[in-house]
């Protein structure tokens, strides 16, 4: 039912003349979402034609989940499918999408989601609590090429833990970035948060950090050779300068470390699948 709504919802918000008539949205969102929220229960909303996420009434408008990232998402979805038990590190989950599709591809998955926004977190949290697995683990830090903390997964999630439960759930989330020069919030490597994590888990990194691409893989280095995960990258050309680095330095250095990639799609950013070879360089 909740269902059948939200499409019909989604056809006349989009119908020619109504999309241009926002007053009459704005007016009905509030009844609308109220209805969709009746119930412990979640949304039932179909990504792509290729899997059904729970989602709460009030994330039916984030995104166009109907058709979000498609090359991407069936990708990461179908490795997810082949790899049931693996563990996905979501860096830069912002308000989680991804974190959701590896929950809801596999009950015995589960997710370390990383972001330097507070809000971004909480709303992830939000976004998978209609799901059967709740195997999430927050991070609040930024991921670079050195640590500035040497604290354990356990002890970062639990600092983020805190971090999400004073939010208020109104906080607007945003983008922070390392060139913002935040004070206070904590540098990882990806070598440092995975150290304890399971090492015959398969792992699948999704990366999307607005430029500071290679400051992840910098810090990764041990992680790539040990590991061999499968890496989902978005790579943002116009940005990368900020950090003094381009497409064919991340490149590179993927090829360096036994990768093969391919360009998969682009929008505003460049979506790279990214897979080991099947033996690690010396």
């Amino acid at each position: 039912m909740k269902q059948t709504i939200y499409r019909i919802a989604r056809r006349v918000r989009h119908a020619p003349l109504v999309n241009r008539m926002d007053w009459i949205w704005n007016m009905a969102r509030g009844p609308y979402q109220a209805f969709l929220g009746l119930g412990n229960d979640g949304v039932p909303v179909t990504v792509n034609n290729l899997i059904t996420v729970e989602i709460p009434a009030e994330a039916t408008s984030w995104l166009p989940w109907e058709n979000y990232e498609a090359e991407a998402v069936t990708l990461f979805v179908q490795w997810i499918r082949n790899n049931p038990e693996a563990l996905v590190v979501d860096i830069g989950c912002s308000t989680g999408i991804y974190s959701l599709l590896t929950l809801s591809a596999s009950p015995d998955s589960s997710v370390i989601a990383i972001d330097s926004d507070v809000p971004s977190l909480y709303l992830t949290q939000q976004l998978v609590k209609h799901t059967a697995n709740r195997n999430l683990h927050l991070v609040h830090c930024f991921v670079g090429a050195r640590s500035s903390v040497t604290e354990t997964l356990e002890v970062a999630e639990a600092r983020a833990r805190k971090a999400v439960e004073a939010i208020q759930p109104n906080t607007p989330a945003r983008y922070r970035c390392l060139t913002d020069g935040e004070d206070g919030i904590p540098v990882s490597s990806l070598d440092n948060l995975l150290k304890d994590t399971a090492s015959e888990t398969p792992v699948l990194i999704k990366c999307d950090v607005e430029g500071a691409e290679k400051l992840v893989l910098d810090g990764a280095g041990e992680t790539l050779k040990g590991r061999r995960p499968t890496l989902l990258l978005s790579v943002h050309p116009p940005a990368l300068p900020d950090y003094k680095t381009s497409p064919k330095e991340i490149s590179d250095l993927l090829a360096s470390a036994g990768y093969r990639f391919r360009l998969i799609s682009e929008d505003h950013e460049e979506h790279w699948w990214c897979e080991p070879v099947t033996v690690a360089p010396v």
